[in-house]
């Protein structure tokens, strides 16, 4: 299982700690649990949704992180010339990314951004890789829509 988390962590100890998760979900949220499979695969599914939980915490975090520091250099820049646009055109980017909406917002986050492959899109959106490449190529079509029509 350690072997198999280590995909999705960002280190030996995030890997540690996501099996430790994933342990104290069985132990605590095993016990009403029918037996329909086997523990394995139960197991299994357990710990695919703790990696799950713990991307998508990260991507959240990471865009979180970027909109501060674009929000920081905004508001503490006293710039002209290049650097300015420079500066109004990544807000330009964060307000198109966000008119998006949500599924195609995710997607090219996860995809363009966070720089995750389609499997592993599609992984943590639990949908197919199919559903992925679609998203992506509507949320890229829309965002090149909306950033084209913001310019003169």
């Amino acid at each position: 299982m350690l072997r198999w988390v280590h995909r999705y962590a960002n280190g030996p100890d995030e890997a540690e700690d996501l099996v430790q998760e994933v342990w104290h979900r069985v132990v605590v949220k095993g016990r009403g649990q029918r037996a329909t499979g086997s523990f394995r695969g139960w197991l299994y599914t357990v710990t695919r949704n703790v990696c799950i939980d713990a991307v998508r915490s990260e991507a959240t975090r990471r865009r979180a992180e970027t909109a501060a520091a674009l929000e920081s250099v905004n508001a503490s820049r006293n710039v002209d010339g290049p650097a300015s646009l420079v500066l109004d055109s990544a807000g330009e980017v964060r307000d198109a990314l966000e008119s998006l909406p949500p599924r195609q917002l995710e997607t090219v986050t996860l995809r363009v951004l966070d720089g995750l492959t389609t499997r592993e899109t599609a992984e943590v959106m639990e949908c197919s890789p199919g559903t992925v490449k679609a998203s992506l190529s509507q949320g890229l079509v829309n965002l090149k829509r909306r950033l084209e029509g913001d310019r003169p």
